[in-house]
This record gives structure tokens, C-alpha cells and sequence, in this order.
């Protein structure tokens, strides 16, 4: 392996200046070097960036778009777009993109690009590994990080600047999001990622994007000099505001002072916005000389959580006011209790000692951005849209070529050696990989691996995969020569061989573990994984701990943590509702569940480290206490928050330590709406639509009482969660008999009273928005009404807390 070097100091100094015509293919890799993170100088080979290098300059000089040096050198030239596995995307697909866009104006060539992205991938939802551009063409399908990297991919590797946007959460509903900014004409425009418009500035998303509270982006170097605000600079990236590029935004700016009023310096400052049940940190600040700190954000409401020592604070800023916090009780966002120009937190609450607080947040409130395409536009375009799903199904997809071959290779093996090759080494090696690696595992991995378990196979000790890393061989490699007689002797090998930086790989990016053996050097999270997999090749048993995160390896039948040598400290938590979370009636109106209605986390400062449990299996309340739960020793929070309909969540936060060996109870509560079930709007029931090519009426096919219409659309993402989530209350809607319409392509599944249909020229789309008051050209819509022609509830577009709502309405008819 020709490990990438460092260039000539000379070739090191600042080229900022370089007029284009001046710069060379050496200064753009010495710029890409000195601005680059360990983890992509450890990882890919000198050949590689110098192979993209010279496509970039060929494609540049090829297509002549009218591109100033700075945006060339941060939105053109650098490969990476976010914290995907790279690859040779740009050397495989450019000249296929410039010869698709040649003779295009700038903004059309933006357009049909994204075309050829949804022709070679769609969305679908999937873990939090981030595939390469390739391995999301080759599946067919990503989440919406996926389809921005691919989508900002393919754009730079045409020579068009772009960069990949997101909202680290949404204010109004769970979930985030990423999409893509192209510069077209010396100004930013935005796309849907794969996910074509006939214009610029169109997406699904301009709805919900209204109501956003930040979004960002990632520009690749520390020595970026734009226009947009700047969050955070590291030696690898710059983090920059974009939000004020979509909604109006306001400046919150925080003092943080001591009981005696006086301004704390380098207190740390979090900003949260509520998402999927916990308070999510989107920037941490340390206060200057006068206390101060600082973030625009839009115009809805925050949780910020200042600490220093053993002291923190905590306050809400809402949108038009702002609101201190005062002990057991609730400010909402229309309370004048106090008000100021900065957000003023106290530091008078002591780690380790008990609080409780409620919170009402308040989301901004929607104003679509506009679109200016007009319907015929919209037409064609959906026709082409429809044309290209049936491309991107007929051509082939998955890594089938991959598993094969090593179906084959392990077969052989077992019949040449059966006393050393376990015979089921296939199926146990394969099942211990998630459905993205299988999508993307190499041959030369998976034959690593099985080389490596022999007899018998066991998930922590001969599974390639120990985290989010780049897969690379690594079993015949590291520590080769090397003979440990303990776990515990590995932990000490590591510590005094591999060094630990903890500077220059600020985006966390994981580097394989052959890589930390070549170069002996790693930042912390890399050096555990690193540590697992040494263990491994020497057939011990060990992993990074789902929960925590923590590195771990197994001895006498226990886990024992890597950086203290013994199990971690336990203690128990046990945690009961209290009689808050029962309605008017005294019933339990809902059994919480992990991540959507209630957190973990465990404190540092003013951070907060979730505990993170199987996203895919929410947890309820009532099963994860049904006894005393062992959890680390700790200081803590718990958080329990109920979303209503608009978007607003009342919430409730416990704090509370966890000490060894001892049990804490606490009664927390789920706090619930007083509001009743209203009319929202008035419809027409005989309202038409065609049901196996012919006309019927809504009320001809529902009879009396309630009904749900669900107008959707193919397989775009809010679609997408909206299918999801109707599926995921499907026994709630079998058990009430609702009869469900569904129009659109798209159809929800174990739906019993389903009645699909067409909604043709979205006659009744565009009638249940009137009736609403809404914009009717936004999919999917869900309303439930009923056969007098009443709406009692209206959904559209992008909303992932869909079925929660639905299920709470049903609850209150």
C-alpha cells in the first residue's frame, strides 16, 4: 500500500490568492491537504485525490462555467460532501454528466442533473451510515443524506458548485432533513435531492422549510471567507448559518451570570431544539469576557442550558418574547413575565441535586416558500418523473455479484477443509452485517473475516463490522507478529503505541482500523474501534457498548469497559407515571414509548449524550420499568413531551443523579392538551373519484360515520412516511372499522377497509385543502372526516408524527 505523504512545507503555504489560471494541479492537492482531516489523509491513497484532481481541472476547463476561485476551491473541488465512505464517483460519472448537460445553461444543467440522480436512486429510509455516491446508485435508493451526497456529488463532478443543506431537526414535527443548494449565476438555489422539480427554489419541503429553526452546512477548510455567518470553524471544515437564505430569523443572545449577578466567562452554552422526545443540542458555545454568546435561529422557540463546573442554568427563548425560568412553573410563549433584550440564565442549579421543570414550546409558524413553476410544468414534469422510476426499477441493483462469490468462495472452503470451516460461516457472517453492508461489503472483506473465524463464529469477535467505519480487511493485518495474553494486554499495547489526536479529525469520521495500524495514530473514537477490532483478530471477544458507545471487552463472562478496566459503575432508575398522564376519564390515554415520547440522557455540562436503544423497536414505558433499570452512574435527565396537531409539545424534564449500587425512583408524567376534538373545516362528501377507472363518490363508498382519505403521492419521502405511518396504525384503524380511501399510487398496508382509488386532475386533494384553509398543491394530504362533510383533521405534506396524531384524535371521538 503507498501510504499518502505529506507535501513539501513549501507546497503547504496559504494559496488563497492564486488566481485561477496561476493554480496547478500540486497546489489544489496541497490545498486539499492542509485543509483535509486525519481520517481522509490516513484513508485514501495519494493517487486517489490526485486522479479527481485531474478530472476537476478537466472538467473545468471543458465546460467554462463562470465560477469565481473561492467557490471552484470549496464547492467544486473537494470530494467530500458530508461523512460518507468516498470513492471514484467523480472519475466514473463526470464525463457522463458534462455530455448529459453539454450546451445547458447553468440552471438547466442543475435540473437535468437531478434527474439523472432520481433515475439512479430513490428514497428509503435506512441506518445512520452514510453510503458512498456509488453504493447509493448500486442499492438504488437512500435517505435523504444519502440522496444529497450523491446528488451534490454529481453536481461538482460537472464543475457546478453545490453544497449539501440540512436542518440537524425540525421544530414542528421528528425527524431532519437534507437537500442541496446549487449556485447558479453567482446565487444559491435549492433542490430536493433526487428528487427533480420543473424550477429551482421547488421542493416538497417549502412548507416545512418555513418553520425550520437552523439550517447549515459544511463547507470543506477551515480558511472559508463568505458571506453567510459562521457557526464554527475547525481545521476541517466551516460550519455556516444558512438560515436566514429561507425564513426570517433573530439573533439570540445569551448572558450568562452567577447568583450575584455577575457575567460568567467561558461558561458553555447549548442551544436545543425538541425532536424525537429530547432537547437536541445544535451548537455549544463558551461565553466571552461579558458572558455573552450567541446563534440566529428562526423564529420559534429553543430550550438553551448554560453550565460551568458544577453549576448550570436553564431558560427557554421563545419567538416574540423572552421568558426566564422559574421553578415548577410553566411559561408559554405569550407570557410577559419578563422580558429583555438578551436571554439571562442564572447559573443556581447544582449538578447532582433534583429538578423538575415544564416547558411549552412553540415551532414557527408556516409560510410556504413560493414556487414559481406553473401547473402545465408541473404536469410534464411529473410525467417525466414517472418514466424515470420505471429506469431506475428495470436496471439492475444490489451488491448480488459480491455475495455470490462468497457463497461460492465459503462453499469451497467448507468442502476442502470441513473440520476447520464452520458450515454455516456464510449465513452467521452475513447476518451479523445490516442491510446496507451487505449492499456494499467487498469480497475482500467478507473473505477476511471468514479466513478469520474458522470453525466457529461469534458476532464480537469475527464480524468485520464494529461501528460506522469504512470496511477494509483488517483480520490477516493488524497486529500481525504481535501475541497478546489478555484483553487487557491489547488495551495496554494500544495506549502506548497508537497515538491520540484529538485536533485534526473534528467531524468524527471513523478510519478503519487498517489505517490506525499503518499510521499508528487516531483520534479517540477511531482508537476504541481500533482497540475492538485488534481484539477480535486475536479472538477476543469485543464491541462498542450499543447504549453508550463505550468500548468494551468480555472477561469471565462480563463486559468490562476499556478505560477503566472493570465494569462501569451501575445504579437503578425506576421511574412510574404519575396520575397526570390519565385524561377526564382516568384512563391511560398513552403508553410512552422511547424516542417518541420520552428520553434518557446522560449529562456533561450542558451536553447531553442520549441513550440510545433500537430505534427500530420502540421501547414503552411500561416495559422498560416494569422493574428497577440498570443504568450508569450519572447525573441525568428525562425528558416526556406530547406534540399536538400544530406542531407545539408541552414537555416535561426531570434532572437526577444516579449513584453505584443505589436505586432512584422518580414520578415523571406525560402532560396532555386540554383542547378538545373541533371542526376544522367543512368538505364535499359526494365529492368524486375514480375507483377501477370509473366515478364514485366519496359517500358511496364510506357510508356514514368517519372516514379517512389519504391523497398520496409515488415514492417521494413524505409520501413515504406517510405510507409508514398509516401502516403502523393499521390495527388502530381495523379495530374502529374506518374505512380508508386512499388515492395515489402509494397504498398503506394491512389496512382491512382500504378503498384504493385515483384522484383525478386532485380534485379531491385540492377540496380538502380549500375546505382547510390550505395550499392544495402539496402531497401526500390525510384528512379525516366524516359523512356530514366535516374535517376534524387535516394533514399535509411532510409530518413523520402523522399516525401519533391520528391515533390521538381516534381516541377522543
Amino acid at each position: 500500500m503507498v501510504l499518502l505523504c505529506v507535501l513539501a512545507v513549501g507546497m503547504l503555504v496559504s494559496i488563497a490568492c492564486h488566481r485561477e489560471e496561476s493554480a496547478s494541479a500540486d497546489d489544489y492537492m496541497a490545498f486539499l491537504l492542509e485543509n483535509m482531516s486525519s481520517a481522509d489523509r490516513m484513508t485514501y491513497e495519494e493517487s486517489f485525490w490526485r486522479a479527481n484532481i485531474n478530472k476537476t481541472l478537466e472538467v473545468r476547463k471543458e465546460m467554462g462555467w463562470d465560477i469565481s476561485e473561492r467557490d471552484f476551491r470549496y464547492f467544486v473541488l473537494p470530494l467530500r460532501v458530508n461523512n460518507e465512505t468516498l470513492d471514484d464517483f467523480r472519475t466514473e460519472y463526470a464525463d457522463t454528466l458534462c455530455r448529459r448537460v453539454k450546451g445547458l445553461s447553468m440552471e438547466q444543467a442543475v435540473l437535468e442533473i437531478n434527474h439523472w440522480c432520481h433515475e439512479m436512486a430513490t428514497y428509503q429510509p435506512s441506518d445512520g451510515r452514510t453510503s458512498s455516491p456509488m453504493a447509493t446508485i448500486r442499492k438504488g435508493y437512500g435517505r435523504c443524506g444519502e440522496e444529497s451526497v450523491l446528488t451534490v456529488s454529481a453536481l461538482r463532478a460537472a464543475g457546478i458548485p453545490a453544497r449539501q443543506v440540512y436542518t440537524p431537526r425540525w421544530a414542528h414535527t421528528d425527524d431532519n432533513h437534507a437537500w442541496v443548494e446549487a449556485l447558479v449565476d453567482g446565487k444559491w438555489h435549492f433542490i430536493g435531492a433526487c428528487e427533480p422539480e420543473p424550477k429551482l427554489d421547488m421542493a416538497w419541503f417549502n412548507a416545512p422549510v418555513s418553520r425550520a429553526l437552523l439550517l447549515h452546512t459544511r463547507v470543506f477548510g477551515k480558511g472559508y471567507d463568505g458571506p453567510e455567518e459562521v457557526i464554527f470553524k475547525t481545521p476541517a471544515y466551516t460550519e455556516i448559518n444558512v438560515t436566514r437564505g429561507y425564513v426570517p430569523t433573530a439573533k439570540r443572545i445569551v448572558t450568562v451570570r452567577d447568583k450575584d449577578g455577575n457575567a460568567v466567562e467561558d461558561a458553555e452554552v447549548s442551544f436545543k431544539i425538541y425532536n424525537y422526545a429530547e432537547f437536541y443540542t445544535v451548537a455549544t458555545y463558551k461565553t466571552s469576557s461579558d458572558g455573552k454568546a450567541a446563534l440566529s435561529t428562526g423564529m420559534g422557540d429553543m430550550l438553551i442550558m448554560a453550565s460551568k463546573g458544577e453549576l448550570f442554568g436553564i431558560a427557554k427563548a421563545a419567538k416574540d418574547n423572552i421568558v426566564l425560568y422559574d421553578e415548577n412553573k410553566t411559561y408559554a410563549a405569550d407570557n410577559d413575565n419578563v422580558g429583555s433584550e438578551d436571554i439571562v440564565i442564572v447559573l443556581d442549579k447544582k449538578v447532582g441535586e433534583r429538578y423538575s421543570f415544564d416547558f411549552d414550546i412553540v415551532p414557527p409558524a408556516e409560510n410556504p416558500l413560493p414556487a414559481a413553476a406553473t401547473e402545465a410544468e408541473i404536469a410534464e414534469n411529473k410525467l417525466r418523473f414517472e418514466k424515470e422510476n420505471q429506469m431506475r426499477e428495470a436496471r439492475p441493483k444490489g451488491n448480488t455479484r459480491v455475495l455470490e462469490a462468497f457463497k461460492n468462495f465459503s462453499d469451497s472452503l467448507i468442502q476442502a477443509n470441513p473440520s476447520l470451516v464452520d458450515p454455516m460461516i456464510y449465513e452467521r457472517l452475513i447476518s451479523s452485517l445490516s442491510e446496507k453492508d451487505k449492499n456494499d461489503v467487498t469480497f475482500a472483506v467478507l473473505a477476511d473475516a471468514l479466513i478469520h473465524a474458522g470453525k466457529s463464529f461469534s458476532k464480537y469477535r469475527d464480524c468485520p463490522r464494529v461501528e460506522l467505519e469504512f470496511l477494509r480487511p483488517y483480520f490477516a493485518q493488524i497486529g500481525k507478529e504481535l501475541e497478546f495474553k489478555s484483553a487487557e494486554k491489547i488495551a495496554e499495547w494500544v495506549e502506548d503505541n497508537i497515538e491520540t489526536d484529538s485536533t485534526d479529525n473534528p467531524q468524527r469520521l471513523r478510519i478503519p482500523p487498517i489505517a490506525v495500524w499503518n499510521y499508528r495514530k487516531a483520534d479517540p473514537l477511531s482508537k476504541d474501534i481500533f482497540f475492538v477490532a485488534l481484539c477480535r483478530t486475536k479472538g477476543y471477544e469485543a464491541r462498542l457498548e450499543e447504549t453508550t458507545g463505550k468500548a468494551q471487552y468480555m472477561k469471565d463472562g462480563a463486559w468490562i469497559d476499556l478505560h477503566t478496566g472493570k465494569p462501569a459503575p451501575q445504579g437503578l432508575l425506576m421511574a412510574t407515571l404519575t396520575d397526570k398522564v390519565l385524561n377526564a376519564n382516568k384512563q391511560k390515554s398513552v403508553n410512552p414509548l422511547y424516542y417518541r415520547h420520552f428520553t434518557i440522557s446522560k449529562l456533561s455540562g450542558s451536553k447531553a449524550a442520549l441513550l440510545s436503544l433500537d430505534e427500530d423497536n420502540d421501547m414503552p414505558f411500561d416495559k422498560m420499568f416494569a422493574s428497577a433499570y440498570s443504568i450508569d452512574a450519572g447525573y441525568y435527565m428525562l425528558t416526556t413531551g406530547n406534540r399536538l396537531a400544530d406542531g407545539s409539545i408541552l414537555t416535561h424534564i426531570d434532572f437526577f443523579p444516579v449513584s453505584e449500587n443505589q436505586r432512584i425512583d422518580i414520578q415523571t408524567y406525560l402532560r396532555q392538551s386540554e383542547q378538545k376534538v373541533e371542526v376544522i373545516g367543512n368538505m364535499n362528501p359526494e365529492q368524486e373519484f375514480l375507483k377501477d377507472g370509473k366515478a364514485v363518490s366519496l359517500l358511496s363508498q364510506v357510508g356514514r360515520g368517519y372516514f379517512l382519505v389519504a391523497c398520496l403521492g409515488a415514492k417521494d419521502e413524505p409520501t413515504t412516511h406517510a405510507v409508514r405511518q398509516l401502516t403502523s396504525i393499521a390495527e388502530i384503524l381495523n379495530n374502529r372499522g374506518l374505512k380508508v380511501v386512499a388515492l395515489g399510487q402509494a397504498k398503506p398496508e394491512n389496512i382491512k377497509n382500504l378503498i384504493a382509488g385515483t384522484d383525478k386532475a386532485d380534485t379531491v386533494r385540492k377540496m380538502l385543502a380549500a375546505a382547510c384553509s390550505k395550499s392544495g398543491d402539496i402531497l401526500p394530504v390525510i384528512a379525516l372526516c366524516d359523512s356530514f362533510g366535516r374535517v376534524i383533521y387535516y394533514s399535509q405534506g411532510y409530518n413523520t408524527s402523522l399516525g401519533e396524531e391520528l391515533t390521538k384524535i381516534l381516541e377522543a371521538i
